[in-house]
């Protein structure tokens, strides 16, 4: 599954933290500040790439030393979170 990220968010590393931040375009829609964590840093990258999940698991399985069916759940967790708040969202293939 391939991921598009909502128009207007940035994201920021202030003082070794990871924040997405809602500009202007995405401030109707997402909050304004979110806070991630270095897995989820990590995982924003290749998103803000355009990198579908597979890709991502294996990105994950190689830096994390882990195997892509365990990195699932917690890949899978976090995009859940984003698009609950509306950061990002799933891209239909045609």
């Amino acid at each position: 599954m391939v991921y598009k990220i909502h128009t207007g968010i940035l994201f920021q590393e202030i003082c070794g933290r990871s924040f997405l931040i809602a500009l202007r375009p995405a401030r109707e829609d997402c909050p304004p500040i979110q806070e991630i964590n270095d897995y989820g840093a990590f995982c924003w990258k290749y998103l803000e790439q355009g990198l579908d999940t597979e890709d991502i698991l294996a990105a994950i399985a190689k830096e994390y030393k882990v195997q892509k069916k365990d990195a699932l759940e917690g890949l899978t967790a976090f995009i859940d979170q984003l698009e609950m708040r509306h950061f990002l969202f799933p891209v239909k293939k045609s």
